[in-house]
């Protein structure tokens, strides 16, 4: 992905968490907004592009959405190298996968993991694994985001742990 300078790192979950736990997925427009706040803060730019944004997701129709609200933007995913991009994971899927479903869905995961935990700054929501086991890997508090807890008071409550 070439991440060769600071970047930006989201996690996006949809897939069966509507069904399963009935969690509304976040709207896209926020992780635009805080990214937007996140280069504001965190990146000194002097004028310069902004930093490329890694998402990580199960759905790779979202990177469809966020490369067509902010064209000027560079987003890259592990859903660029795959040839059938996923569109939502179900754990109900899981058993009836095959050896080689299994091994590329936790090549993508790892890879996915360790970008949210090495990138600047990451921007996730509260209700997915991913987003705690990231959190615990990231060597700053103050580089994280989860967009669905709202205000500040919030992640500071998260920030205690």
């Amino acid at each position: 992905h070439q991440l060769n300078e600071e970047f930006i790192a989201f996690s996006v979950r949809r897939g069966d968490k509507y069904e399963i736990e009935h969690v509304k997925n976040a709207n896209l427009n926020l992780y635009l907004l805080q990214a937007a706040k996140v280069m504001d803060q965190h990146f000194a730019r002097g004028g310069g592009p902004p930093p490329k944004i890694f998402v990580a997701t199960d759905d790779c129709s979202v990177l469809q959405d966020f490369r067509f609200h902010r064209p000027s933007w560079t987003f890259v995913s592990e859903c660029d190298r795959q040839t059938v991009p996923d569109m939502g994971f179900a754990l109900s899927d899981m058993p009836s996968w095959t050896k080689d479903q299994t091994d590329a869905h936790f090549r993508k995961f790892f890879v996915e993991l360790y970008a949210l935990a090495i990138s600047k700054f990451y921007i996730g929501v509260s209700t997915t694994n991913v987003a705690w086991w990231a959190y615990f890997m990231r060597p700053n508090r103050w580089s994280f985001k989860l967009i669905d807890l709202g205000d500040d008071r919030a992640m500071k409550r998260v920030n205690y742990w």
